[in-house]
């Protein structure tokens, strides 16, 4: 069972948290040695993003920290299935985790990231193409709190 609205989860409290004074204070040629960048199904397009981003640490770190959200709360959803208590609430949070990732990809296409319609346009290929991409974003994300942290 999910919890209650009043123990939901804050997006605030958790952004707060897990904040991170700069992104480009990670180092990402040592994500790409590790394990986690292993687990990518599309490097090439997490490597173009961060490229895109690099020195845009606002940015990178919305797109992470928004993908890492929504990845999880989608985990939970599938997991509760539809009559969780909560479900209705989780399933907005997740949405609008989900169009802000969307938003970030769009600001990427201007700095670089030259794939971003392809998993930005309304239809359903895109979609599962972007729920991958947010599974990459949430590793990377993972990593980079990591290596934070280090």
């Amino acid at each position: 069972m999910l919890p209650s609205n009043e123990s939901s989860i804050n997006v605030l409290e958790l952004r707060a948290e897990h904040s991170v004074s700069s992104s480009s204070d990670v180092d990402f040629g040592k994500f790409w040695s590790s394990a986690q960048a292993r687990r990518l199904k599309n490097a090439d397009a997490i490597s173009s993003i961060v490229t895109a981003l690099n020195g845009e640490t606002e940015l990178l770190f919305d797109l992470t920290f928004y993908a890492r959200f929504a990845h999880r709360t989608f985990a939970v959803m599938r997991r509760e299935g539809k009559d969780a208590m909560g479900f209705d609430r989780m399933q907005q949070s997740f949405a609008e985790a989900v169009e802000k990732v969307q938003k970030v990809l769009v600001e990427s296409e201007q700095l670089g990231f030259s794939d971003a319609a392809a998993y930005t346009s309304v239809d359903a290929q895109s979609f599962a193409r972007l729920i991958d991409l947010i599974g990459d974003l949430a590793i990377v994300k993972d990593w980079m709190l990591t290596a934070k942290a280090e």
